[in-house]
């Protein structure tokens, strides 16, 4: 009898483990296509989102080099070649890995033209009606926002990127004409060494303009109206490797039903059957407690790379913004001198116009030149490398610095600025440091002001050994839920921020510098009165002049 019920269970598990085995294997092979299919479709968006983002590139950069009056008036009237070839030509061409760029007039005559099989690629182009959609699209566009339009086009076997812009001229300062109808045509191919970059860039295998006759080659079309696909990939079909997730779960079923076939023939005995699960179940929980240590010693490992990758990765940001701001001072320092000596005149030769012209650059540089500085402190700051070289002088020395450059800003507001240096206590600080926190200040203060406003700042002595620096507007000023959020790095407050640009770090660098110096900084402000940003700093010595130097606008 007992052998009777040891064959019904072992007849009744051999079945069931065939079912399940059966079941299991209809859901991995199902859950297998739709691995291969999810992989194949990633692939074809990623391939043309990058496509279309490249194209988008392109258009900006056609944009660019179409809103210059030069690209007028030296390429397309005067035809100077020289200038076209250093700025439209092979400058263009080299700096960007173009292939070509032509400039066509409104009669559709090509005035010059550069890059390799110029004349046979721009005939294919013109043939093709995106050509002419794309034409009339950029030259509709207004010339108050000018905009480029491109398409994909195929030549020679391989994927052009084409962009079109109207070209736009300025007249008057600040009014640009919708007369021009000159376009500037610049084509981009898509080598196979692009295709090998994307190819490892995202993973995806294989990546190139033929099928090499391969079974598993995939077809993605990015030339519209194609016959045939622009380029190809190839998709690994791996049963047992797309199929582990489901393949693992099974295995681990049918190791459960052998150990309940186990169980079902020791049933005779039953002492014995017990004595059995017991020692599987401790060998059980041993395990899951030998994996749950195994996890967290895993977790802990991943937690510690990762924290190793977002600090290497900071770092990189830091030195990427000190490189940055470096590279782009050096020229900022050459257009501002060479500006400034435009703006001394010496030869009489500028009208008015020419020197507000001029001024407008000098203003401009002058804020980049604080945006950069502010970049560059903040690259010193992350990397822990401040250095604080303490001077003693007056503040109101430092005021009248200040007070010169922001006075030029704040008049294209019609804001009034003044100066009211209540005393004349030395102060023992870095003076470039002090320099850039009243910078941002006032700065900020004029930045977040109506017109006819006003600002005024100064300082007064604090006790017998401090001293204290105001900077006081009638601005917009901050709500109430933000002032404890202003000083913390790329914090913007949003009702301002779409409307007012900025970066978000200024009030970051003003508080570490402020400490640095051994000071506080405090803040007031009433949304739609006014901001009053308050700085304590030791005073060096007592009053050296009677009667402060005061300077107003």
């Amino acid at each position: 009898m007992s052998i009777i019920c040891i064959r019904k269970d072992f007849l009744a598990v051999f079945f069931l483990t065939v079912a399940i085995i059966a079941v299991s294997s209809v859901f991995a092979w199902t859950s297998y296509t739709e691995t291969v299919d999810y992989k194949t479709e990633r692939n074809r968006t990623i391939l043309k989102s990058l496509f279309e983002e490249r194209l988008r590139t392109l258009e900006k950069l056609t944009v660019d080099y179409s809103y210059w009056d030069d690209t007028i008036e030296l390429a397309l009237l005067n035809k100077d070649a020289s200038w076209a070839n250093n700025n439209i030509g092979n400058y263009i061409l080299n700096a960007f890995g173009l292939a070509n760029s032509y400039l066509i007039d409104h009669e559709n005559v090509t005035v010059f033209s550069f890059g390799n099989r110029h004349e046979s690629r721009l005939k294919k182009v013109q043939s093709s009606s995106k050509y002419h959609n794309a034409l009339k699209e950029t030259v509709r566009q207004l010339r108050t926002s000018p905009a480029a339009s491109g398409f994909f086009h195929e030549i020679e076997d391989r994927i052009f990127l084409v962009a079109i812009s109207a070209l736009t001229y300025e007249e008057r300062l600040g009014e640009r004409t919708n007369n021009e109808k000159a376009v500037l045509v610049l084509l981009k191919e898509v080598t196979e060494k692009n295709l090998n970059d994307i190819s490892n860039g995202f993973e995806i295998s294989g990546l190139t303009y033929s099928d090499n006759s391969k079974k598993n080659a995939i077809g993605v079309h990015i030339v519209e109206g194609a016959q045939k696909p622009s380029i190809y990939f190839t998709q690994e079909n791996s049963f047992w490797k797309n199929s582990a997730h489901v393949l693992i779960p099974l295995s681990l079923i049918l190791l459960l039903l052998v150990f309940l076939a186990r169980l079902a023939l020791m049933r005779s005995n039953l002492s014995h059957h017990l004595n059995e699960e017991l020692q599987s179940k401790n060998a059980e929980l041993l395990q899951v407690n030998q994996n749950l240590e195994n996890e967290i010693k895993e977790q802990i490992k991943e937690i510690n790379q990762q924290k190793e990758l977002a600090e290497s990765a900071n770092r990189k940001k830091s030195t990427f913004l000190s490189t940055v701001t470096h590279e782009l001072k050096t020229p900022l320092n050459s257009i501002m001198g060479f500006s400034q000596m435009l703006h001394s005149n010496k030869q009489k030769n500028l009208n008015k116009t020419q020197l507000s012209w001029v001024e407008q650059i000098l203003d401009s540089g002058s804020m980049l030149l604080l945006n950069i500085n502010d970049l560059l402190e903040f690259s010193r700051i992350e990397n822990a490398d401040i250095k604080n070289t303490p001077e003693t002088f007056l503040p109101r020395e430092v005021f009248k610095e200040c007070y010169d450059i922001i006075n030029p800003l704040a008049k294209d507001k019609n804001i009034k600025i003044s100066g009211v240096p209540e005393t004349d206590r030395l102060l023992h600080v870095d003076r470039n440091k002090l320099k850039q926190i009243l910078l941002n200040l006032i700065g900020n203060a004029v930045k977040y002001n109506e017109r006819n406003g006003f600002v005024k700042f100064g300082c007064r002595g604090l006790g017998a050994d401090k001293i204290e620096l105001y900077i006081e507007d009638n601005g917009i000023g901050i709500p109430k839920e933000d002032l404890e959020h202003i000083f913390e790095p790329f914090y913007r407050v949003p009702n301002v921020a779409s409307r007012i640009e900025g970066t978000g770090i200024g009030l970051s660098i003003v508080k570490n510098n402020i400490e640095i110096m051994n000071g506080e900084i405090r803040v007031a402000s009433t949304e739609g009165e006014g901001t009053c940003f308050t700085v304590h700093l030791p005073a060096h010595n007592v009053d050296t002049q009677k009667e402060p130097h005061h300077f107003d606008i």
